[in-house]
């Protein structure tokens, strides 16, 4: 059961890394000031560059036609 629980937990994991983040660095950038700030900066633009756009816009190409 554990076994089960962690493989499903490494694939969600795995799925919504780049959203969480881009989330969380978000948040964190409207609240923080200073240095914190630019590393919150540096975390989001990292965070973008990993998500894969072009799988998105298919995604949203077969939702529309």
């Amino acid at each position: 059961m554990l076994s089960k629980t962690l493989v499903w937990f490494r694939l969600v994991r795995r799925k919504t890394y780049p959203w969480a983040i881009l989330a969380i660095a978000t948040y964190k950038l409207v609240h923080l000031r200073g240095i914190e700030q630019d590393k919150e900066k540096s975390r989001l633009m990292t965070a973008v560059a990993k998500i894969d756009f072009v799988s998105i816009y298919a995604f949203m190409n077969d939702l529309l036609w």
